[in-house]
């Protein structure tokens, strides 16, 4: 402990370090008092007053493997329970194994913001460096899948894996062998590969005799990693002459659209490196209710669903009512047209 001389009428003197026998001989000091003050303290304005500010000494510092339980606990909070973190003050070293590509991705993009965006270890990091590994490949998902079709009768249906979308293909001798097929699929990914809460999407790609193209069949000519025009052209294409359905006067989309969603929930996951934009309109004013309001609430559902596969924070809604028709003759074909969704692909801001 040692004296310093405070004095609210004398800060700049007392700022110099006069000492508080010498403070007496000065006439502009004489109303300052003698305190004694703990090392590591200093004084500073805040709001115009006077306070004294305790230094952080570096043994005090948080040390790396406490920052690194800290982020982690905040990470699993988040829904990356299955993350591990390294950081030795310098490198984050992000690892786990993650249940599917998706989630690899994400899972990193989240950690490395985490530890950039940190207070404590924001200034101080280097790199961040993804060890991540994928619990699926998508080979061994793709043999797996296909094998389990032969064994149940379904020796034709075949399945083709990108990331964590499992394509469904192949020709159905008819619509109803199709269907069952497509069910049967659906029951097999769930039982066989989203068990564990990995999020595997079937999408309807099969063939079918007398059948138009399949509403999954544009994610056939998707990678891995699309580029943002390939992405705006899968949308286009699975959405060309098909609309999302809801239940009527409500926001909760049309049990028969599930496959039109599962395919553009596909297309949301592969794409997730971009931001896609969901655009409800609505057809004209129902009974009793808005239509700015429904067309709102109607987008955000598709953008609820698109999350399921798709990176929610890079999925915006919104609901345009009846502002922008396509036919505005108010015949019962003009409502029907004008009632669609329409997706944008753009560059994430981030």
């Amino acid at each position: 402990m040692h004296s310093r001389c405070v004095s609210a009428f004398a800060v700049f003197v007392c700022a110099s370090l006069t000492a508080c026998h010498q403070a007496e001989e000065a006439d502009l000091t004489k109303a300052a008092q003698c305190v004694d003050i703990p090392d590591g303290q200093y004084f500073q304005f805040v709001d115009g007053k006077l306070v004294t500010v305790t230094a952080v000494k570096e043994e005090e510092r948080e040390q790396p493997i406490i920052s690194a339980q800290r982020i982690g606990r905040s990470l699993a909070g988040q829904g990356f329970p299955w993350l591990t973190i390294n950081w030795d003050g310098q490198t984050a070293t992000i690892g786990g194994i993650a249940p599917d590509e998706a989630s690899r991705i994400d899972g990193f993009r989240n950690a490395k913001d985490a530890f950039e965006k940190d207070p404590v270890t924001g200034d101080t990091i280097l790199r961040v460096v993804n060890n991540i590994e994928v619990r699926f490949e998508g080979v061994d998902v793709a043999d797996r899948l296909n094998e389990l079709f032969a064994t149940t009768g379904y020796s034709w249906l075949r399945a083709e894996v990108k990331g964590n979308v499992a394509i469904l293909t192949g020709t159905a001798p008819d619509l109803a062998t199709k269907k069952e097929a497509y069910r049967a699929a659906q029951t097999a990914v769930n039982i066989e590969l989203n068990s564990d809460e990995t999020a595997f999407i079937a999408v309807d790609a099969i063939s079918a005799r007398g059948e138009e193209e399949p509403v999954g069949e544009a994610l056939l000519t998707l990678n891995e990693q699309p580029g943002l025009i390939d992405c705006d052209n899968a949308l286009f294409e699975t959405m060309d002459d098909q609309a999302i359905a809801f239940v009527d006067g409500e926001s909760i989309v049309d049990n028969s659209s599930k496959p039109l969603m599962d395919a553009l929930t596909g297309i949301a996951s592969l794409c997730r490196e971009f931001e896609i934009e969901v655009r409800q309109h609505s057809g004209g004013e129902p009974d009793g209710i808005d239509a700015m309001s429904l067309s709102e609430r109607r987008a955000s559902a598709i953008r609820d669903l698109l999350s399921i596969g798709g990176d929610r924070d890079a999925i915006v809604a919104r609901g345009f009512g009846t502002s922008s028709p396509l036919d505005s003759s108010g015949t019962p074909a003009a409502r029907a047209r004008n009632e669609r969704t329409e997706f944008i692909v753009r560059e994430r801001a981030d």
